[in-house]
């Protein structure tokens, strides 16, 4: 697609698999070559449930309608169906490549590069080792210039109305240590939208001692 993503859908399933080609440039500027980018990087893929559409039509002026029985929808937007709703993403696990993955690592700070709109309140998850629950947790605030208007349309006149969606790089301290690590993402969206374009994790790594049997 045109804008950057593909979606597929399972219905049997009820899945609905999105894969973003949207990037940021060393520049910090932003591009959707889909061409270049599917080569080289691998896309970011969500995917969503209690949506299941039979069918998708992107038509000739760059709208996406979904279609299930009896009802036809469009794919715009950062509300569902009016209302706000949330947001969580987990990664995989992760242990490095090489030695690094034989090693203990010492987090210390983690910085995000995000494109979001008004007000949005990020929760950063870090867990270790295979663990269900996260080991802790920091929260900060995504300030912009200015509140987004409902459904993309000036409150006075016809015109519409664009946000301010701005690249901001955002930090947490974070504790704690393990060979293992996966991260995790929260958030209420309401109105405005949030991409998470990259982590980068600041850290020291250690021997894990083992014990001879």
């Amino acid at each position: 697609i045109e804008d950057g993503y593909y979606l597929i859908t399972f219905p049997t399933s009820n899945r609905v698999y999105y894969l973003s080609f949207r990037y940021l440039t060393d520049q910090d500027r932003e591009t959707e070559d889909i061409s270049v980018k599917a080569r080289i990087s691998k896309p970011r893929i969500t995917f969503w449930t209690d949506i299941t559409p039979t069918s998708f039509h992107y038509t000739q002026d760059g709208r996406i309608l979904l279609g299930k029985e009896g009802v036809i929808g469009r794919y715009d937007g950062y509300l569902d169906n009016g209302e706000e709703y949330d947001f969580e993403m987990k990664t995989g696990w992760f242990s490095g490549e090489g030695e690094i993955g034989t090693t203990k690592k010492i987090f210390k700070q983690a910085s995000h590069v995000i494109r979001a709109g008004f007000s949005v309140v990020l929760v950063f998850e870090w867990y270790y080792d295979y663990q269900a629950v996260g080991y802790d947790s920091g929260v900060r605030q995504i300030e912009a210039n200015q509140a987004p208007s409902e459904y993309g349309i000036a409150e006075y006149g016809a015109d519409e109305y664009t946000a301010n969606n701005f690249v901001s790089t955002v930090v947490y301290n974070m504790s704690g240590s393990g060979k293992t690590f996966r991260l995790g993402y929260k958030a209420r969206i309401a109105g405005s939208n949030l991409e998470i374009q990259k982590t980068e994790l600041f850290m020291k790594t250690g021997k894990i001692n083992r014990r001879a049997r």
